[in-house]
């Protein structure tokens, strides 16, 4: 055993007396062989998956032809097995395979297969087809299983396509998921962007900015990177290009690199160009603020900007001028020699560096908010009346508000920044402005009043907002947090709300009464609203308030899935009405909608106000404000500090505890300025 294991030397007499025992030990085990290996398939080559009999084959020392070439037959039997077993599990001109005796396939299209996606895009373009085809629909968009439609804000025209979306996909048997399914709104996020119309301008998610930061952090003290990683970066990059635009032209040099190759873990040397792309991007997302404004498609002339520059030769200089302002200069040492391409390029960028803020985002010519100096009888009278139209916007007293602030204002940039224009501002003159009312002791509330009246001011005249960044919207937290005990009111917090609704049949008598306040107190909660859009003042017009016909409920094979609620009336609604959807909760005692859907069932009512008693008269706000009142006490709060607005105040509460962005709080409690701020009580939450 031990020669024909090769552990030691024989001559070839040892070898042919051997040979004839050798040859029938090792016919045997190949015929044991072929069939282990035909019945279980096993590589011949894994010994530790071979039984213990099969590993002393003779290593062909011994065997003869006919061994041998019983031994290459047996391998390729079993190659030939694991080839039509493997070609049949991925064959896709196969419904699947064969497996002992069992029948294998895929009842839906696998995650990873290269030809899923392909497949699925020609099955969404078939939807979307029928939905143009068939339903008139043309205003859709749609990436693999995501549709979105886009309509004017004060139309009906996507809710009418999402609910043919929705009936098209029942009657064809298409699964729908509905927690995912958004009603009509002017803040939607779509292929992983946040898209805002009423800002007119798309988010990046933070949490993709922080990735890309923190990949980019990695990849910077790298010298080289796998294949892999360096696809992963470029990956995430080309989805944040769709929000950075500019920032494409860094990208393809990083896309060169990774041309030619295979192999995941190939290790990719980052060259100068390279390290100088990356490098790019990551000074620009470190100042990030995650928004890019919508630009228009025309190009701005030089005469409606009034913005004018020009470049001379090599003795001469450079000059631009931006309506009454202007600037001269000779060329600097290192710009003389330079191209007069470069030089005429010089001024417009200094200009752009000193007026920039004056300059971005300008629209089209014929944009109505762009107003010029002009001697045109009829464009002075026209701007007049728009100016009026403008000003009849606001209400008397906050018309009067709005002007003794901002005249404050003025007051305070002639005071300390004579030199800096007050129009159109920045965050740190406002800034600034905010902590010198704060240094006044004036309260959170009228600080808050002061910066929307501000803002005001400049979306009137289609300036950049300051008021809306993070900085300003961080100052304005902080002065709550440090004077926000002003308002004495303490918000509704959700386990509070429970309370409440337990109390009710211990301090109103009517059981059809307790039914209707609990649909109350549920929906003031979870839809951030007024005491003034469910509830009547005596006498007052009943139709500005939500009514029956304001709700729908969402339904799927007869189950209740949500609840729509459209509101046309409510303050800064300029009658542009706003949708809400309410999924159906899991905890049914402070679900909304199915409080709100029994509340309907039982009363009845088919059209006036939403919430009404069973004869049919509004529910009043004395009685709203008196029933809440009472539930209050029962549950032992102090009715000075808990009040109908508590509602509202504790669903913004509740949304910032939860992490939710603030600019989407905003837009749940339709709040159009930095006003909703002062309704976050962390402190008391």
């Amino acid at each position: 055993m031990r020669a024909r294991a090769c552990l030691v030397q024989v001559d070839d007499q040892c070898h042919d007396e051997a040979k004839p025992a050798a040859m029938k030990r090792d016919e045997k085990h190949v015929q044991d062989l072929i069939v282990y290996i035909t019945e279980n398939m096993t590589n011949l080559f894994h010994v530790d998956n071979h039984l213990r009999q099969l590993i002393h084959i003779s290593t062909g020392l011994h065997a003869s032809h006919d061994i041998e070439d019983s031994l290459l037959k047996s391998v390729e039997t079993g190659r030939t097995k694991m080839k039509i077993f493997v070609e049949s599990s991925l064959s896709t001109d196969k419904a699947g395979f064969t497996w002992n005796g069992k029948f294998y396939y895929d009842t839906c299209l696998p995650m990873g297969l290269s030809s899923s996606c392909q497949l699925f895009e020609k099955f969404s373009t078939a939807l979307h087809w029928i939905l143009t085809s068939s339903f008139g629909i043309s205003n859709v968009s749609h990436l693999l299983d995501d549709f979105v439609f886009v309509s004017k804000a004060s139309s009906k025209v996507c809710d009418h396509a999402l609910h043919s979306f929705l009936k098209l996909c029942k009657t064809i048997g298409v699964p729908i998921k509905h927690e995912k399914t958004r009603f009509p709104t002017t803040v939607l996020t779509i292929y992983g962007i946040e898209i805002d119309s009423n800002e007119m301008i798309a988010r990046l998610p933070s949490d993709k900015i922080e990735k890309i930061y923190d990949m980019l952090v990695s990849v910077k003290r790298r010298r080289s990177v796998t294949l892999r990683d360096l696809q992963s970066l470029i990956g995430l990059l080309n989805f944040a290009c769709s929000v950075i635009i500019p920032d494409r032209a860094f990208l393809r040099r990083l896309i060169n690199l990774t041309l030619g190759h295979t192999n995941p873990q190939f290790r990719i040397t980052l060259n100068a160009e390279a390290r100088a792309d990356l490098r790019a991007w990551f000074e620009f997302i470190e100042h990030f603020n995650g928004k890019l404004c919508f630009l228009f498609d025309n190009w701005v002339s030089s005469d409606t900007l009034r913005l004018y520059s020009d470049a001379a030769g090599v003795h001469g200089g450079f000059a631009a001028v931006f309506g009454n302002d202007w600037f001269t200069g000779s060329w600097p040492p290192e710009i003389e020699p330079e191209h007069i391409t470069v030089k005429e390029l010089f001024p417009i960028v200094l200009a752009v560096e000193i007026w920039g803020k004056c300059l971005e985002n300008q629209s089209a010519p014929d944009c109505p908010m762009v107003v010029s100096k002009t001697d045109n009888s009829s464009s002075a009278i026209f701007n007049s009346v728009v100016a009026k139209l403008f000003t009849a916007s606001l209400s008397d007293a906050t018309h009067k508000s709005y002007s003794r602030m901002i005249n404050s204002y003025l007051q305070f940039c002639e005071t300390y920044y004579a030199e800096c224009r007050p129009f159109p501002s920045s965050h740190i003159l406002l800034s600034h402005f905010i902590a010198n009312l704060f240094l006044r002791n004036y309260s959170p509330s009228t600080i808050a009043t002061h910066i929307s009246a501000l803002s005001f001011v400049h979306k009137s005249n289609s300036w950049p907002d300051p008021t809306d960044m993070f900085v300003i919207h961080k100052i304005l937290k902080i002065v709550q947090n440090l004077k926000g005990k002003n308002d004495p009111r303490l918000p509704i917090t959700k386990d509070i709300l429970i309370k409440l609704i337990d109390s009710l049949p211990c301090v109103i008598v009517n059981v059809d009464n307790q039914l209707a306040l609990k649909a109350i107190f549920l929906l003031s909660f979870y839809a951030f609203l007024r005491v003034s859009e469910i509830s009547t003042k005596s006498g007052s017009d009943t139709k500005q308030v939500l009514q029956v016909g304001d709700i729908s409920f969402d339904r799927e094979n007869s189950t209740l899935k949500g609840m729509s609620l459209t509101m046309t009336y409510y303050k800064h609604s300029d009658l542009h009405s706003k949708t809400i959807y309410i999924p159906i909760c899991a905890d049914n005692i402070t679900c909304p909608v199915i409080h709100v859907h029994h509340y309907l069932s039982q009363f009845g009512h088919s059209s006036g106000p939403l919430f009404q008693f069973k004869s049919g008269a509004p529910v009043t706000r004395s009685y709203f404000t008196t029933s809440l009142k009472s539930a209050l006490s029962f549950i032992g709060l102090d009715t000075r500090y808990y009040k109908a607005h508590s509602f509202r105040i504790g669903a913004a509460t509740s949304a910032e505890a939860r992490g939710i962005p603030q600019s989407v709080i905003q837009g749940m409690g339709r709040w159009k300025s930095s006003a909703f701020m002062k309704y976050i009580r962390m402190q008391n939450f």
